[in-house]
């Protein structure tokens, strides 16, 4: 038998046992995913109730990103295709002082992203697409944020139809010099596609084996009458 003194002391100890339980679920706080902590919003000994935001967690081991391309260009990019990304060394700052898993070389970055959705699909009019690209980060180089100086170069081989960039007439790459087989200057009317720097693609305008005039085509006008060469033989064309 307890007394009464003895039977308030036990339930005190148990009032006090469950007390340290509900403190200790209290401290229990588990985030929606696994990442790095990137902001704590609250230092430890604050008093929250339920539903304050506590820190910040980011998982950038697989980042999306989008942009929008012309028809022309986005015809180009297929579901599930690979494309390489580069960024520059100098666009690579970080927003949260997260840690790098691998060290960086060379002035430039090298970064293999999957397109995911292109919107509207290709089966469906529309001048302009949005292409959707899920970019592999594990080396834990890049965060959510701007970058500029981005370059995009598919991984798969593409046969297609180029002429020299020093061959368009306008800014807008419409217009090429042509040759006609009585040696005449034409404009023709083209529709270019990508470009690697040097080379555009051809996708409407030109066949293969058409004489276009690929430099100095200033001072020339259409009809003009020109004594061209290919590759350094003076036969009525003129090579790139």
């Amino acid at each position: 038998m307890f007394d009464a003194a003895t039977s308030f002391l036990i339930d005190e100890a148990r009032a006090q046992r469950e007390q340290l339980f509900v403190q200790n679920d209290r401290r229990q706080v588990l985030a929606p995913i696994d990442g790095e902590v990137l902001i704590v919003y609250k230092q430890q000994g604050s008093y929250v109730t339920a539903g304050t935001p506590l820190a910040l967690i980011g998982q950038f081991d697989r980042l999306l990103f989008s942009i929008p391309l012309e028809d022309k260009l986005a015809k180009q990019f297929a579901l599930d295709q690979t494309v390489e990304l580069r960024i520059q060394r100098r666009d690579l700052q970080k927003a949260y002082d997260t840690e790098y898993s691998s060290a960086t070389v060379g002035n430039d970055e090298h970064f293999l992203a999957t397109v995911r959705e292109i919107t509207p699909p290709p089966d469906e009019p529309s001048t302009i697409r949005k292409i959707l690209f899920e970019l592999d980060n594990r080396a834990g180089l890049l965060e959510p944020q701007t970058y500029g100086g981005i370059t995009l170069r598919s991984t798969a081989p593409k046969r297609c139809l180029t002429i020299p960039l020093s061959a368009m007439l306008n800014s807008d790459r419409s217009e090429v010099f042509i040759v006609q087989p009585d040696n005449t200057l034409s404009i023709k009317k083209v529709v270019t596609g990508a470009d690697v720097g040097t080379n555009v693609e051809i996708i409407n305008g030109l066949g293969e084996g058409a004489v276009v005039i690929t430099s100095n085509p200033h001072g020339l006008v259409e009809g003009m009458k020109v004594d061209v060469t290919i590759g350094g033989a003076r036969n009525g064309s003129i090579g790139g």
